[in-house]
């Protein structure tokens, strides 16, 4: 339906972040429980170089855009409905393309996972 993309963004945020607990799991990591727990652990920039296991930051860039998309979506103030709609509609594209290319470097790296495009 045209509408509920601010849920949408979330379950694409939430799709990404199973498929990268599902990558630490296949490197015998642990990322911890908490999203601040996961940057720590996997963020370059907040690890200081003592990330749990290697994630390039072009990767982390992609997995964070989805999660920040997913925290607007469900804690930013509301805008007009027909502006949210299409704010959230905008950021549900380009989270569809975050989360394939992510998809694309955890099947490379031994994490496959298959994609379909909900309406």
């Amino acid at each position: 339906p045209e509408s509920y993309f601010d849920w949408k963004v979330t379950a694409t945020f939430y799709t990404a972040l199973h498929l990268l607990r599902a990558f630490c799991v296949k490197r015998g990591v642990d990322p911890g429980r908490t999203h601040n727990d996961v940057a720590n652990s996997l963020n370059p920039r907040r690890s200081n170089g003592k990330q749990i296991t290697p994630f390039p930051k072009h990767v982390w860039d992609w997995y964070e855009t989805l999660q920040k998309y997913s925290e607007q979506a469900r804690y930013d103030g509301f805008l007009d409905p027909e502006v949210e709609n299409e704010l959230q509609k905008d950021n549900l594209e380009h989270s569809r393309v975050l989360l394939s290319n992510l998809m694309r470097y955890f099947a490379k790296n031994g994490v496959s996972c298959a994609f379909e495009k909900a309406s």
